[in-house]
C-alpha cells in the first residue's frame, strides 16, 4: 500500500489516521488515544471538537512529542496504563488504531477498555485483515508467509484478526458493532486499489486490508 497508515513501521509511527475521522461525530468531548504515536491524531481529534484528549504511549520519545498535542500523555504501556494510570476514568471515546494485534492479550485489554467508556461512549479499532489477498497469496505460493518491517507482515504483530474473531472479541467486551468500515487494498501496481469505505459489509474478505469498526454498548 501506498498509504502512510499502512508504510508506517511502528519505529515511525506518528499516529496520523485522518481516514478515521469519518468515524468521529461533533458530540464526543472526551477521548483516549491508545498507541498514540507522536499525537498526530490527537490534533485531527481537537479539531473536531474534542477538548479532553489522553494518549498512551509506551515509547518515551514519541510519547515527549504527542504532548504538544494531546492534553495527558501516559508513557506505559495500556496494559500498566490501565492498572495504575486510569482508575476512574471514563471516556466518551477510545481509539485503539493498529494496537491490538502487537498485544500478548488483546481479549483482556479491550475488556477492559470497554469498562473505560460512557455509557453513550464509542471503541473505534482499526486492525490489520488477516484474510486479505496478500496473505493468501503468500500462504498459496510459499505455503509460508514472510515476517516484514511493516504492513499486514509486520515481525511485531502477536495477534492476527478477521472479521469474525474481532466480532469475537467485541462480544467478549460486551459491545456491539455500530458501524463497520474498511480500508481496501487489492491488485498490483498501477491496477491496486486503495481507499476507505464506511460499510464493509458486502466486501470480500481479500479486498480488506483493515478493518475500521466503531463499537458500543448494546
Amino acid at each position: 500500500m501506498s498509504d502512510s497508515a499502512a508504510n508506517n513501521s511502528r519505529g515511525a509511527f506518528t499516529g496520523d489516521r485522518p481516514d478515521l475521522l469519518r468515524f468521529v461525530d461533533g458530540t464526543k468531548k472526551t477521548a483516549l488515544d491508545v498507541g498514540c504515536g507522536q499525537g498526530a491524531f490527537a490534533t485531527l481529534l481537537r479539531s473536531c471538537g474534542l477538548d479532553n484528549i489522553v494518549g498512551i504511549e509506551p515509547d518515551p520519545v514519541r510519547a515527549a512529542i504527542a504532548v504538544e498535542n494531546a492534553d495527558t500523555v501516559i508513557c506505559a504501556t495500556v496494559e500498566d496504563a490501565l492498572d495504575h494510570d486510569l482508575v476512574g476514568d471514563q471516556f466518551d471515546l477510545i481509539v485503539a488504531s493498529d494496537v491490538i494485534e502487537h498485544l500478548v492479550d488483546p481479549w483482556t485489554v479491550v475488556n477492559r477498555l470497554a469498562g473505560h467508556l460512557e455509557p453513550d461512549g464509542h471503541l473505534l479499532l482499526s486492525v490489520p485483515n488477516v484474510g486479505n489477498l496478500s496473505v493468501v497469496k503468500q500462504l498459496v505460493l510459499r505455503g509460508d508467509w514472510r515476517y516484514e518491517d511493516e504492513g499486514l507482515f509486520d515481525r511485531t504483530h502477536l495477534r492476527w484478526f478477521g472479521r469474525q474473531t474481532i466480532l469475537s472479541l467485541l462480544e467478549g467486551a460486551g459491545l456491539v458493532p455500530e458501524r463497520w468500515g474498511a480500508r481496501l487494498s487489492i491488485g498490483v501496481g498501477p491496477l491496486r486499489l486503495n481507499r476507505v469505505v464506511d460499510n464493509a459489509a458486502r466486501l470480500p474478505s481479500l479486498a480488506i486490508f483493515q478493518h475500521l469498526v466503531l463499537a458500543r454498548r448494546p
